[in-house]
């Protein structure tokens, strides 16, 4: 059985305080959604929604990157 990729993030990298807790939040966010529109008949993301959800990656993404950078 596959571990919880995003638990696991959680707990070692959230949990620990090397990134804030607003990106496991986000993360989790973007998770969920992602299973509605896998799992839901009719799921449809509105255009606010599209963006909230872009302007998320874009943190998530700057906030490894500066890890990275550190590290």
């Amino acid at each position: 059985m596959q571990k919880d990729v995003l638990a696991y993030f959680n707990k070692e990298y959230v949990a620990t305080n090397i990134f804030p807790r607003e990106l496991g939040r986000r993360l989790s966010t973007l998770k969920q959604l992602r299973e509605k529109s896998d799992y839901d008949d009719f799921y449809i993301a509105s255009k606010i929604q599209a963006e909230e959800q872009y302007e998320t990656a874009k943190f998530v993404l700057e906030q490894i990157n500066s890890y990275l950078n550190k590290n």
